[in-house]
């Protein structure tokens, strides 16, 4: 690009001038525009005849793009409407070699998702493979790494990191994994399976990209990797409940801090009016150790674990799904302590519970492109 041409990482991608010369000596003014913008870009109609196939045939001589260019003594204007002309900023630049001009690393979701519409409509993503694999990759990498929540021990609550992905941004890697129709893309939906709510398909279609260029069988095989987890994560959480309950401590355990009725967390702080710190109700306390105590503690945890988890109130990542991708062991044992200690069922069962969920982690697989499941590849030896 010249020196005049400036682009600024946002989250959204690159932002390009009105009018960008990617190549000095280019014959083709693309004018790209779309509801929200509109770029010139100065371009070479040779590589790009290269490159695609699509502007190949646009360029050649039974097109009227192709017969301008042959009959103009200067540059040709050639109009793309539709196209988000930021996205095509990154696209032309790539296909330039322009290297500075294109991100090493993921900067966005939606940016990556319009890129990659671009590359399939423009018939690209062989020109693009050494980038496609870097941009995607990094993302699964991300995904590996971050976690879905931590806990704030002095607030007693669950606060998920800004990081965290919402729903419609897992659905922007999918829009960009099925478009570029990355070999990746089976790592891809893997990590965004375990982090999907059950109602993602409802999120989803309320995202014109994601409405748009997800196909509908890799939308119903997504759906049932999704509804199998969910199964297995139900039927763990119940099965941990019965446990919690039925054993049989002769009630002699005490609470090392005592419980509040209503919300079943524990009254660290209370004031002299007895009233919890956390639902704002005069209560009795519980200081015994039951099955029911041990039950109700244990289903307040993990609705709070759901509900205040994220940061995408409007779009919720917070699920059962959410369960399989942090230590709960950590979480659950703050808000039970009693004085059978390492003894009591509820630090045995919290941790088995945390152990069986990340063992699903491990175990789950993606999909293929071709949308391609079945129940028996979901989980290995579960």
């Amino acid at each position: 690009m010249t020196e005049s041409t400036t682009s600024a990482r946002n989250e959204q991608g690159l932002s390009f001038t009105p009018r960008t010369t990617i190549d000095p000596e280019g014959d083709v003014i693309l004018h790209v525009s779309d509801d929200k913008s509109n770029r010139e870009f100065l371009v070479s109609s040779k590589i790009l005849t290269l490159a695609s196939p699509v502007f190949a045939k646009m360029f050649g001589p039974h097109f009227q793009e192709g017969i301008a260019l042959r009959s103009s003594q200067g540059s040709s204007t050639v109009r793309l409407e539709e196209d988000n002309p930021d996205a095509m900023g990154i696209l032309l630049a790539a296909l330039h070699f322009q290297t500075e001009a294109i991100p090493g690393e993921t900067p966005g979701w939606d940016w990556l998702a319009n890129l990659a519409v671009l590359s399939d409509k423009y018939d690209c993503n062989r020109a693009l493979r050494p980038w496609i694999e870097l941009w995607i990759r990094d993302a699964i990498v991300w995904l590996e790494k971050i976690p879905d929540w931590k806990l704030d021990c002095d607030e007693l609550g669950i606060r998920g990191p800004a990081q965290v992905p919402s729903t419609t941004e897992l659905g922007k890697l999918i829009v960009a994994g099925c478009r570029f129709k990355t070999p990746l893309f089976r790592e891809l939906t893997k990590q965004v399976i375990v982090r999907l709510p059950e109602t993602f398909l409802s999120v989803w279609d309320a995202d014109e990209l994601c409405r748009t260029f997800i196909p509908d069988h890799i939308l119903e095989a997504l759906q049932d990797k999704v509804n199998l987890l969910h199964t297995k994560l139900e039927e763990l959480i119940q099965d941990v409940a019965e446990k919690l309950r039925a054993t049989d401590h002769g009630d002699t355990n005490t609470l090392r801090r005592p419980q509040c009725l209503h919300c079943c967390m524990p009254t660290i702080g209370m004031s002299g009016t007895r009233k919890c710190r956390h639902c704002n109700r005069d209560n009795a306390i519980r200081v015994r150790c039951t099955g029911e105590v041990r039950a109700s503690v244990y289903f307040n945890a993990l609705d709070l674990l759901r509900i205040e988890i994220g940061d995408h109130p409007a779009d919720p990542v917070g699920s059962m799904g959410t369960l399989i991708t942090g230590d709960l062991s950590d979480a659950l044992d703050y808000v039970h302590r009693c004085t059978g200690g390492m003894y009591c069922v509820f630090k045995s069962e919290a941790k088995r519970l945390g152990d069986d969920a990340r063992k699903m982690r491990k175990d789950a697989t993606g999909i293929s492109l071709e949308g391609v499941f079945s129940e028996d590849d979901y989980f290995k030896g579960i």
